[in-house]
């Protein structure tokens, strides 16, 4: 069931119209999410189902032997490490281990070992992010920050929350539990600002996503494209924009449809490629996966091994390499983890003599470090989109020869799309709010006429693109 389809959009229409009829029956109310939730997925998972209440389950029990045992830290260690053990397992065999088998077995038979075996694993949708989100909680009861819930139905509504099940945002359960305790009571402006975000989030994925993908990014990478300096490089920036739409337009959907069923659900992108600098840009980008790194990995690696200068630099390196492997175990992956490691180590190693340069270059500074970090990041943009290390070489050896600019050839709508990527691009997450409020107390004739405007652009996109085009960050 697509974000981006009619039938998800009447599945949510359902749930909110039980809502409605269950306003006043707290836990029925959130054991028709759950029911709700878990078809939802079942409809696109299947068997792996039974991964998510397996996920889920464990680590409502093991919390509650952690609230239990708070005053033994050497039991709180064995159930919280017990946590850590069984998601990262669950994650690495569905995840990496095929991956991470198919990419030995070369080099093992080449030298004499025999051969490895297989596994074409399909991957469970959701899982890089239902794990890290059963996870956290286990985590901030073992830290003390929340307590463990006693009934299993809060925590399964917490992970099985469908709206950002399948792709994010990653949530805490400090954020999210509480908002459970208010009863659900009609809003006609909430419901108006979670219909702004889901449209906005249409546009994103429909009109300039799958636009800039179908006519521009995909015949540029495509594996045996001759396509030369100009098209690559255009063609990167424009995989930069068609990634950032895609997932910032899931998040925005998936954002209004919590606000229509009454929950809040934090922001994931605050204009990303605005930035001059790699730490900069993951405050922005991915933001709940960079936070959740950031406070689960990064700050318990600093409080053990302290704040020395050599230690910072290598935790800022582990833990930026480890959100790039997090998107998959192909050696593409690896590379952007890695570069963008360099990046965020060369800034920080560097900072002396950048706001040396700063001071030197005055208001020119702003521009030429946002020129060359914009390269740079889609150096990466290259590696993540590639298919494998010979796609690679074969992008980069485009760059030696000459143009064929009839790759660039497209209908107006392409243009639009860009414009629109651009234009999309410019305001501030708080500006975006603005005009979702803006657009709840405005007169219900200009919301009619916005909606319809939006609903026709997604008619037109959708009639040239003969077809939808899945998320891209399903796959991770």
């Amino acid at each position: 069931m697509s974000f981006a389809g009619l039938d998800y959009y009447l599945f949510l229409f359902s749930v909110y119209l039980l809502f409605r009829c269950l306003s006043k029956r707290g836990e029925l109310r959130h054991l028709m999410l759950v029911v709700a939730s878990l078809l939802f997925y079942s409809l696109g998972s299947g068997w792996h189902l039974v991964l998510l209440l397996y996920s889920s389950i464990a680590d409502h029990f093991v919390a509650l032997k952690i609230q239990k045992n708070h005053d033994q830290s050497k039991s709180v260690r064995f159930w919280m490490w017990l946590s850590i053990v069984n998601n990262l397992s669950l994650l690495a065999f569905f995840k990496y281990l095929g991956p991470i088998l198919s990419t030995l077995s070369n080099p093992w038979t080449n030298f004499g070992l025999g051969e490895l075996p297989q596994l074409d694993l399909l991957l469970p949708i959701g899982i890089s992010f239902y794990t890290f989100q059963t996870l956290s909680y286990t985590l901030d009861v073992s830290y003390k920050r929340i307590k463990a819930r006693t009934k299993l139905l809060d925590t399964l509504t917490y992970v099985c929350f469908f709206p950002q099940l399948v792709a994010g945002p990653i949530l805490r359960a400090s954020h999210f539990l509480p908002q459970m305790k208010k009863a659900f009571t009609f809003d006609a402006k909430l419901f108006q600002h979670g219909l702004f975000f889901i449209l906005l989030g249409l546009i994103k994925k429909v009109v300039i996503a799958d636009t800039l993908g179908i006519y521009l990014v995909d015949p540029i990478y495509h594996p045996n494209a001759e396509v030369g300096t100009l098209p690559l490089v255009l063609g990167t920036f424009a995989y930069a924009f068609q990634v950032y739409n895609d997932f910032s337009g899931y998040s925005d959907i998936a954002i209004g449809s919590a606000l229509i069923l009454g929950f809040k659900v934090p922001i994931n992108f605050d204009r990303p490629f605005s930035c001059n600098n790699p730490v900069d840009f993951w405050n922005r980008w991915h933001i709940s996966l960079s936070h959740w790194v950031r406070d689960y990995l990064f700050y318990p690696m600093m409080m053990k091994g302290g704040w020395l200068k050599g230690r910072v630099q290598l935790n800022i390196f582990i833990t930026t390499l480890i959100i790039g492997i997090w998107h998959g175990a192909n050696l593409t992956f690896l590379l952007f983890g890695l570069l963008h490691a360099l990046l965020a180590v060369g800034h920080r190693s560097m900072s002396r003599p950048l706001n040396f340069l700063k001071l030197k270059l005055g208001p020119l500074w702003t521009p030429l470090s946002w020129v060359i970090y914009w390269s740079l990041l889609n150096l990466g943009m290259l590696f993540f989109r590639a298919e494998d290390l010979n796609h690679i070489k074969h992008l980069l050896s485009q760059i030696f020869i000459e143009s064929q600019i009839s790759f660039l050839s497209g209908p107006i709508l392409l243009w639009a799309a860009a414009t629109l990527a651009i234009l999309t691009h410019l305001p501030r997450a708080e500006s975006w709010e603005k005009l979702a409020q803006c657009y709840a107390k405005s007169p219900l004739w200009l919301q009619v006429f916005f909606t319809w405007i939006t609903i026709s652009c997604l008619y037109l996109a959708s009639h040239y693109h003969q077809g939808r085009a899945a998320f891209i960050y399903f796959r991770f």
